[in-house]
């Protein structure tokens, strides 16, 4: 776990997906929290990263599968 994001309804810790050095943290969201809301790709940006192992990226999902994963996900409710 690298850090954790609390809000007036719930309490999230934020995981790395892979294994790096934390080069750059959006210092905005400090004074501007809302900024999360805006989404990971603009303002809402937490860290940027150098990665150690390019092949963990590997293991991940693209946009697309995650959508279908999310998609799956709403089916079983």
């Amino acid at each position: 776990m690298k850090c954790a994001i609390e809000s007036v309804k719930t309490a999230a810790d934020v995981y790395m997906p892979c294994d790096g050095k934390i080069t750059k943290v959006n210092t905005v969201l400090e004074e501007e929290p809302q900024q999360l809301s805006v989404g990971a790709e603009s303002e809402g940006w937490l860290i940027e990263l150098e990665i150690d192992n390019m092949g963990q990226l590997e293991k991940l999902m693209d946009e697309n599968a995650y959508a279908e994963y999310l998609d799956k996900l709403q089916e079983e409710d």
